[in-house]
């Protein structure tokens, strides 16, 4: 399940790309659907966006605030990846 916010054509790129890479050995996608949801009607996806939004702002911001959510969450990253390249 993601945010609905952005176009269909984003959330159709999206889906693909989720489809296409998230293969744990390498064949097969766990991924079977993907479910779009305004983020107000789940906080599961109200959470995820608060924690991207925060891995955002520090890289796009040069306040020294940028940071600061970041460092709240930054013990529990496994990976920052920038999408779409």
């Amino acid at each position: 399940v993601v945010d609905s916010t952005g176009d269909a054509n984003f959330r159709r790129t999206l889906q693909s790309y989720l489809k296409r890479e998230i293969r744990p050995d390498g064949k097969v996608s766990p991924i079977k659907k993907v479910e779009s949801k305004p983020s107000e009607s789940d906080h599961l996806i109200q959470l995820a966006d608060m924690i991207c939004g925060s891995v955002a702002r520090s890289f796009t911001h040069s306040t020294e605030h940028a940071s600061v959510y970041r460092d709240i969450v930054k013990s529990h990253e496994v990976n920052v990846q920038y999408w779409p390249n």
